[in-house]
């Protein structure tokens, strides 16, 4: 469980050690966490490692999340 500010804060940086180790064994894609504000959300998004290198500072969320997002 986590809260939206601080628990999307923490599932950046497990995404981000993910990201670093992946780089480090040569991986081209890899499975993070979706960094929605849902507290309860275990979601897992997969993408290329340029993809997530190019979200900058911007959230990983699940495609479904992102439908809903723009839904709303």
């Amino acid at each position: 469980m986590r809260d939206s500010s601080g628990g999307q804060r923490f599932i950046r940086q497990v995404n981000d050690a993910i990201y670093r180790i992946l780089v480090k064994l040569g991986g081209e894609d890899g499975q993070f966490w979706c960094e929605c504000s849902d507290p309860y959300c275990e979601k897992r998004v997969l993408v290329t490692l340029r993809e997530f290198a190019a979200l900058g500072n911007a959230p990983l969320v699940s495609r479904s999340h992102a439908l809903e997002m723009q839904e709303s």
